[in-house]
């Protein structure tokens, strides 16, 4: 790791290595999971307990800090009482003008929000320079290598599988096909629908992580089962086991063929990054890869299969 370097958070400000008493704040379950695998638990004052990805990293009995409620709607007041030194926070997760509310309780804001799977990566390298933690930062970062050499080991081998993601259910949304979930799902080799999610507006761009760019209306009625392979849909969008027949019916599949993601794994950065990428990509290798409306059946390695 570069120590000799200028240090930028994901708002492009400067970042100056953090000394004395270091007190953290974390503002989605994400970056709160990250921390505790930096091995910064001694510094964690106040983060997101979000019961299904802590159940999911078996932290379902992490060491206790103030639960600052849900993303978007954060317990300033809680935050404050814990007098944060700096807090963390994703642009387009948490609610608008966090940065300035942060600032305003007396704290340093960093901005962590990784626009492609492969910018955890380099805000492993961030927070780890940033904590002194470039030891754990480095397993982070080595082990997120190693899950995206295996899932694209794995797409060289399989067909892609079409597919639609439903990120939100009222309305009903699925994500633009340049955003972090879609770019998350297509590594696992999900492939979006043609006909489902367009690009973030021109003007955007910049900002693509942010959720509400993510979402895009989805007009279920040109999907028939010969388009389609699988629906994948959000927990946390809105979306429930008992519904899931209902919901093949509106597609037009099999009820085997709509899953529900509990966690939403497409979505997650971070720590949970690794273990979404793991997740999707089991799930990719658990499908019926031979029924041809998931791909058409197990490819060999070849010059027509090699990625750029």
């Amino acid at each position: 790791m570069v120590e000799n370097r200028d240090w930028f958070d994901d708002a492009g400000q400067p970042l100056e290595k953090a000394k004395g008493d270091v007190r953290l704040a974390a503002l989605t379950a994400d970056l709160t999971l990250t921390l505790l695998a930096l091995e910064c638990e001694s510094m964690l004052v106040a983060g997101i307990r979000e019961r299904a990805v802590f159940e999911a990293l078996g932290r379902a009995e992490s060491p206790p800090f103030a639960d600052l409620g849900a993303e978007e709607d954060l317990d300033w007041t809680a935050l404050a009482e814990q007098q944060p030194s700096h807090v963390l926070y994703h642009p387009g997760r948490n609610p608008p003008k966090v940065r300035e509310g942060i600032a305003r309780i007396g704290a340093r804001p960093v901005a962590i929000g990784p626009r492609h799977p492969n910018d955890n990566l380099s805000a492993f390298e961030s927070l780890g320079w940033l904590l002194s933690r470039t030891e754990a930062a480095d397993l982070l970062i080595r082990r997120l290598e190693a899950e995206i050499a295996r899932a694209r080991i794995m797409r060289l081998r399989r067909a892609a599988i079409t597919s639609v993601y439903l990120a939100r259910a009222e309305p009903l949304c699925t994500v633009a096909t340049d955003s972090y979930p879609a770019q998350m799902l297509d590594l696992a080799g999900f492939a979006a629908h043609p006909q489902a999610g367009g690009n973030a507006p021109p003007d955007a761009i910049g900002d693509a992580a942010r959720r509400p760019v993510w979402l895009q209306p989805l007009d279920h009625r040109p999907f028939a089962a010969h388009q389609i392979a699988v629906v994948l849909c959000s927990r946390r969008g809105g979306f429930r086991r008992a519904e899931l027949p209902a919901l093949a019916r509106r597609f037009g599949l099999a009820e085997e063929r709509v899953r529900l993601l509990d966690p939403d794994w497409p979505e997650r950065d971070g720590v949970l990054a690794i273990e979404g990428l793991a997740e999707l990509t089991a799930l990719h290798a658990r499908l019926d890869t031979r029924d041809p409306l998931l791909g058409g059946g197990p490819r060999l390695p070849g010059p027509d299969t090699a990625e750029g």
